[in-house]
């Protein structure tokens, strides 16, 4: 038997009638799996956020910085990462990892004419994740780590914009969604293969034919962007191709 203790706090308080500061910490536990023969240990962590919110009738602004740190990052061998079909299932241990980010989100509703709606959103993320130990490792996605090396498939750069427009019984929206490049082992500098930065355009409409019935379509990757997005397990991944779905909503 084993019992893990995960205790969590959270604060929110208001300077004034707009503006809040938040902070939180809690723990994490991610137990090893049944059948393990190795010797895997579960994983541990702390998670940390603090920042600020603005708060008002026409705009929403969040500004949140974040820490996490693993006294062992547990990693899996699965057929995606290009582990060897023998390993698949196998857990690895990872060492001290410490992963820094921030996050600044801003959204809103504008009003252009009696009976319009525009709603926008921005967000931005930074991250920065990197091994705290050395060790050699027989996950091909870690290899031989050194002090310092980033993890592999996380993107230090992402960016969202979404903005839309309607009207009683039609709407029309649009977002761009940017993805920096991402490590394809654990490492640093440019000594590794990297996978493709991306930016992609998707476009959405619906129209309410009835108070019941509405209409939908949607466009992922409008201008059809070619991309590498992973490079295992054998080899180059491309991302999704434009996408056009469309289809009837029924509400009651």
């Amino acid at each position: 038997n084993f019992m893990a203790l995960l205790p969590a706090l959270g604060v929110l308080y208001k300077l004034n009638k707009p503006l809040a500061l938040l902070a939180g910490i809690h723990r994490g536990f991610v137990p090893v799996a049944p059948g393990q023969e190795g010797n895997a240990d579960p994983e541990h962590s702390w998670n940390m956020e603090f920042g600020g919110r603005w708060t008002s009738k026409r705009l929403r602004a969040d500004v949140v910085g974040f820490v996490t740190q693993h006294s062992n990052l547990k990693g899996n061998c699965t057929f995606s990462s290009g582990c060897n079909p023998a390993d698949v299932g196998t857990e690895f241990n990872g060492g001290e990892v410490q992963t820094l980010g921030a996050e600044v989100a801003f959204s809103g509703l504008l009003r252009p004419a009696k009976g319009w709606r525009a709603p926008w959103k921005v967000t931005y993320t930074w991250t920065n994740a990197t091994f705290q130990t050395a060790f050699q490792s027989s996950n091909p996605t870690w290899g031989r780590v050194k002090e310092g090396d980033l993890l592999p498939y996380i993107p230090p750069h992402q960016l969202a914009l979404q903005a839309g427009i309607g009207k009683r019984r039609w709407e029309l929206n649009v977002a761009y969604r940017f993805t920096a490049k991402m490590r394809n082992e654990a490492g640093q500098g440019d000594d590794d293969r990297f996978t493709d930065a991306a930016s992609i355009i998707d476009l959405g409409a619906s129209f309410s034919v009835l108070k019941w019935l509405q209409v939908y379509a949607t466009v992922n990757n409008l201008l059809d962007e070619r991309y590498v997005t992973s490079l295992r397990p054998f080899g180059a991944r491309p991302g999704m191709p434009r996408f056009v779905v469309g289809g009837v909503k029924l509400k009651r």
